[in-house]
This record gives structure tokens, C-alpha cells and sequence, in this order.
């Protein structure tokens, strides 16, 4: 198979913002849902990604088990 621009579906573009104070993983209650924000990481955000997405995972899961953050 050839690569052709008429077979391409979709394009994507994956930014990766930086902070200087470093990256944020907290949780905001928005109305009656959670917010998880996980971002800063530049270009570290594919070795940083394991942990942070865990960290992000365990903030929704104590939403879920103890109330609002």
C-alpha cells in the first residue's frame, strides 16, 4: 500500500505546553462533575506521562470514593 493524502482521515497536532514552576496534575469540581488537569510537562511529556497519568487516575478515583476534592 502507498501513502496518499487521500487516504488520510484525520490530522492531529499533540502540543506540549511548558511551565516553568513545573507540570499540573490537580482536580477542580466543576459544577457537579471533575476536572483533572494534567499538563506543563514540554518536552518531557512522554516520560512523564506514566506517572502523572497515574496521578490524575488516582485523584479521580478518591473523587469518586470520598466526595469533592
Amino acid at each position: 500500500m502507498h501513502a496518499a493524502w487521500d487516504r488520510v482521515i484525520r490530522t492531529t497536532v499533540g502540543l506540549r505546553p511548558h511551565r516553568d514552576a513545573g507540570f499540573v496534575v490537580k482536580a477542580d469540581k466543576l459544577n457537579d462533575k471533575l476536572l483533572v488537569h494534567n499538563f506543563g510537562h514540554g518536552g518531557a511529556g512522554m516520560s512523564l506521562a506514566w506517572g502523572t497519568g497515574l496521578m490524575a487516575a488516582e485523584l479521580a478515583t478518591e473523587h469518586r470514593r470520598d466526595g469533592p476534592p
